[in-house]
């Protein structure tokens, strides 16, 4: 491998070495030695070669060329390592380069990141806005950053009141800021070097706000980041505007709200709750720094769950694999691919996890893995999941310690699988069963239950088979893939595992939620999955400054026990009787309790001619007696049946970059595609899935990659992309816009195309349109709006950008304006019934976008901005007084009289419903649906926890569609040319 600066042409080309041209390279032999060599044009100027000390390949390292006008300087990891002399005036490229193939058993190079050239002297980065919520007093800038020699950062600042008219930028004065109290604020780095060689860099930014006019007591910013503060530059959704969604979210992206009371106490970090109060339901939200654990866990499996902590288990979100958790190795001593963390899996070829801990003391045990056995859709290469002896399957050849013991699912390269077990050396019976076949290309839950006696084999809930066998032996838990890719093989991807026991007990302490002020803290109820043996109770607390705190009251019917008071916190208290299962709390909701209003007997004024189509309070309760009957139920009714675009009102859709998407029906099928949007990245090198029409082996992906536009679809050729050169600004508004047809796919931003590459002839068919991001991919942060999907190639040259919305014509067979403002539905303005909902559910939730003002087009006219007030939603009736539903006013006179008329008394509603035993009921009727696309809904009772079966269904084992709950969760299943698609 060579890194560094070369040629025009790479090294085994013969005409390569030119007199004007030089190199400057570190070169790595096939032994693992590595040198550095260099020269100026070709013979007889001098090459020089220079041996480095050995390196731990196995690992990264940074390498470096310094190259002036009469040295050459190489760095390895910081530290020099050795000079040439030379000259700087002929020309040179950067190179990364991997000359010998892997199928001749070199190893792949891979390369995090490079930087080639020089440094300008001079640049800058301006934030977004910071928005605390309320006007505030912006106390301090604290930057957390490098400046080798010659280069220097400094920090200015500028607030503003309402977000559109602002202050001055003024420079902060060492870490203080000069500019006057607001609601926001934006800071502004200037960057600039006399080196060309060096830049400074900026790691964290860190802001302390606190009330306005808040006493000097509160305390000061320092040179220290404070416990309160917000590094900027962390993990977080990029956009600091707001997510307007039934959980309130913090007001700014830090997750410390501004100090409330000014006093010498340091205030308790807690997060602000909203108006309604709170849910919390993913991963980010339980997993928050703020919360405590003991012996529980924060799992991502579905999204976020709250659960006893096994002895070992692993979400694989970190960057590299934990070596105190697993022992790394390899299943071929010839071939040492080390597995690859990313994206929230763990990718092994030819490697495996072991863990480091024993399994034999945990007796009864358990070993679950959610695992894709073929990643690319080649032949399995013979992965093994479940518990092995201390060392590989190939170590040990035909003889095996009698002290140890396996039980494992392996699949053969013929994507056949099969359960294996053994209890000591190879003098013991070893058991193979075959099981059903499964689909490969999809993931998979793999379980394994051992108890004294026997081992239970599940795939996706579903008993496979059974081994019978002692417990008492060594073991170990094992995740193998034994081929490697070299011969054509998957490798295979594992999303999370968990194996060992259970504890006990454990529990979890929520974060601290602030009010404002003393609030009625009102219900808190549980989503959770309770396996047999498993329970899970809640205790709530409250505090009127978050110092003193009165007692742990347990809740009780979903009834907070716990006073009044501004903050609040919960605990969860989780306990098993089975150590191989754990309760599974998947949400907790928390609902503040306002004044209820109060009916009166005050009588409408009955000269005032009311409008005869809008609902009204009924006539004042009389002496007439009311059948009971006629009083309202509790049946809940969507607050807006159908989504609404409000006429002259231009809207778009945030999304945070963390889990926010709006899903829809599928849409273009195998023919020609044209998408088309209007998109604002919410960063500067924006990666994540902006829209998918389909899934991980079907369909086509608009997506940003490291700032550029890319199109990726599944053709018969496979996965095949364009990439367009141009690099999207943070904040700045682009039409971007991809076609795939006649086997050809390109790109295009603001009209401007890309070059064509070839596809393959035929486009596979998606489940789904999602927007936002897809799960195991990044997610997309940034601003979408007015997205139009074609049948049709419409651009193949360049065009020019659209000034009004897309058209809604004959070829368009989607558009999404995104107008709506408010609510969890978005309508497709082509005329098919393909509105998307925000978020996960039809109700509000984490994962919701938020309503923005939309791209001002230059033709629409002036754009209304969008409040967070909803839009048709029916005003609430008295409960007390039933209403009769389409009753025309009383009396042929048009003017109204203060005579009683005589209302027709309601009669009770008919509002019956089917009640299942989950034995053998049902209902069936003729086909309903035959289109490509289709809505089903319905409103459904579960009668057990954790609930499985099938609710509506059109179809049979290979066709049509299911609409099911598993383990309590809707799941809608779909037969497509791709097989069988679960959402």
């Amino acid at each position: 491998t060579d890194l560094g600066f070369y040629r025009a042409l790479p090294p085994l080309d013969p005409n390569a070495p030119t007199s004007t041209t030089a190199f400057r390279l570190f070169i790595t032999r096939p032994d693992s030695t590595i040198y550095v060599a260099a020269r100026d044009g070709i013979s007889p100027s001098p090459y020089y070669s220079t041996d480095l000390a050995a390196l731990d390949l196995t690992q990264y390292h940074v390498y470096r060329v310094e190259w002036d006008g009469t040295t050459t300087r190489y760095f390895v990891d910081g530290v020099e390592q050795t000079t040439h002399p030379g000259t700087a005036t002929l020309d040179t490229y950067a190179f990364l380069y991997s000359q010998t193939p892997v199928g001749q058993g070199a190893s792949p190079l891979n390369v995090d990141w490079v930087r080639a050239g020089q440094y300008a002297a001079n640049g800058n980065f301006v934030s977004c806005a910071q928005d605390a919520g309320q006007p505030v007093d912006w106390l301090s800038l604290t930057l957390d950053s490098a400046t080798p020699a010659g280069t220097a950062v400094s920090a200015w600042t500028r607030t503003s009141t309402d977000g559109v008219t602002w202050s001055d930028w003024a420079a902060t004065n060492g870490t203080a800021i000069a500019s006057p109290a607001g609601q926001f604020l934006q800071y502004r780095l200037d960057l600039s070097t006399t080196n060309s060689l060096r830049s400074p860099e900026v790691r964290s930014v860190t802001l302390q706000n606190a009330p306005v006019g808040a006493p000097t007591s509160t305390p000061t910013a320092t040179n220290t980041p404070t416990e309160t503060a917000t590094a900027t530059n962390t993990a977080v959704p990029p956009t600091a505007t707001a997510t307007a969604t039934n959980r309130p979210l913090p007001p700014t992206n830090t997750p410390v709200p501004p100090t409330a009371t000014a006093t010498s106490t340091p205030t308790p970090i807690a997060l602000p709750v909203g108006a309604g109060g709170f849910v919390q339901t993913s991963a980010t939200e339980f997993g928050a720094p703020c919360a405590a654990l003991t012996a529980a866990s924060v799992s991502d499996a579905l999204g976020g769950e709250v659960r006893l902590a096994a002895t070992v288990e692993d979400y694989f979100t970190a960057p590299a694999i934990n070596t105190s958790r697993w022992l790394v190795g390899y299943a071929n001593t010839w071939y040492t691919v080390p597995p690859v963390v990313g994206n929230g899996v763990v990718s092994l070829d030819g490697s495996y996890l072991r863990t480091q801990a024993n399994m034999q003391p945990a007796q009864p045990r358990f070993f679950e893995a959610r695992a894709l056995q073929r990643v690319n859709g080649a032949a399995a290469g013979w992965p093994d999941l479940g518990f092995y002896r201390d060392q590989a399957p190939l170590t040990y050849g035909s003889v095996y310690p009698s002290d140890s013991a396996l039980r494992i699912f392996v699949t053969r390269d013929t994507n056949t699988t099969y359960v294996r077990g053994r209890d000591g050396n190879e003098n013991q019976p070893l058991i193979d069963i075959d099981i059903p076949s499964q689909d490969l290309n999809q993931y998979h839950t793999f379980r394994i239950e051992w108890d004294a006696t026997q081992t239970r084999f599940y795939i996706d809930g579903v008993l496979q088979s059974t081994i019978p066998g002692v417990m008492n032996l060594n073991t170990w838990g094992f995740i193998y893939h034994q081929m490697p890719t070299t011969y054509g093989t998957s490798p295979m991807n594992v999303d999370w595992a968990r194996i060992g026991q259970y504890p006990a007990a454990g529990a979890y302490t929520s974060c601290v939620f602030d009010a404002g002020a003393a609030v009625p803290w009102g219900t808190l109820a549980l989503e959770m999955a309770n396996p047999t043996g498993t329970g899970a109770t809640v205790q709530t607390r409250t505090s009127a400054d978050g110092l003193t705190w009165n007692a742990w009251a347990s809740v009780s019917g979903n009834v907070i026990a716990s006073p009044a008071a501004r903050f609040f916190q919960y605990r969860l208290d989780l306990t098993t009787t089975n150590v191989m299962q754990s309760p599974e709390v998947r949400q907790v909701t928390v609902a503040i309790t306002g004044p209820t209003p109060t009916p009166t007997n005050t009588p409408l004024p009955t000269n005032t001619p009311l409008p005869t189509n809008t609902p009204t309070p009924g006539p004042t309760p009389t002496n007439t007696p009311v059948p009971p009957t006629a009083t309202a139920t509790n049946t809940p009714l969507p607050p807006t049946a159908t989504p609404t675009a409000v006429a002259g009102v231009n809207n778009a859709l945030q999304f945070d970059g963390v889990n926010d998407i709006i899903s829809a029906g599928p849409s273009v099928g195998s023919g020609p595609v044209t998408v088309e949007m209007w998109l604002r990245p919410g960063a500067a090198n924006e990666t994540g899935v902006v829209v998918l029409g389909g899934n991980d082996n079907s369909g086509w992906s608009l997506e940003m990659e490291n700032g550029r536009i890319a199109f990726w679809v599944r053709t018969n050729a496979g996965w095949q992309s364009s990439y367009h050169p141009a690099t999207l600004q943070a904040g700045a508004w682009y039409h971007v816009a991809a076609t795939y047809g006649a086997g050809a796919v390109q790109t295009f931003v603001n009209g401007q195309p890309s070059g064509a590459g070839s596809a393959g002839a035929t486009l596979t068919q998606g489940p789904l349109v999602q927007m936002g991001g897809f799960a195991g991919y990044p997610f997309f942060a940034g601003t979408i709006d007015d997205v139009r999907v074609s049948n049709i190639v419409r651009y193949t040259t360049a065009f020019a950008v659209p000034t009004t919305p897309h058209a809604a014509d004959a070829n368009a067979i989607d558009i999404w304006r995104m107008d709506e403002g408010a609510g969890q539905l978005t309508a497709d303005a082509a005329g098919a019934a393909n509105s998307a909902t925000l978020g996960t559910s039809s109700q509000a939730d984490s994962a919701d976008p938020t309503w923005v003002a939309g791209y001002p087009f230059p033709n629409l006219g002036p754009t209304a901005t969008p409040t967070n007030t909803p839009t048709n939603t029916p005003t609430p009736l008295p409960t007390n007084t039933p209403l009769p539903t389409n009753t025309p006013t009383p009396g042929p006179s048009p003017t109204p009289t203060n005579t009683p008329t005589n209302t027709p008394t309601p009669l009770p509603v008919s509002n019956f419903a089917l009640s299942f035993d989950g034995a053998n009921d049902f209902v069936s009727a003729p086909r309903s649906v035959s289109a490509s696309r289709f809505t089903v809904e319905a409103w459904v009772r579960p009668a057990a926890a954790a609930a499985n079966g099938i609710l509506l269904a059109e179809a049979d084992d290979n066709n049509g569609w299911s609409l099911e709950l598993d383990q309590g969760r809707p799941t809608l299943w779909l037969s497509t040319n791709v097989g069988w698609q679960g959402v």
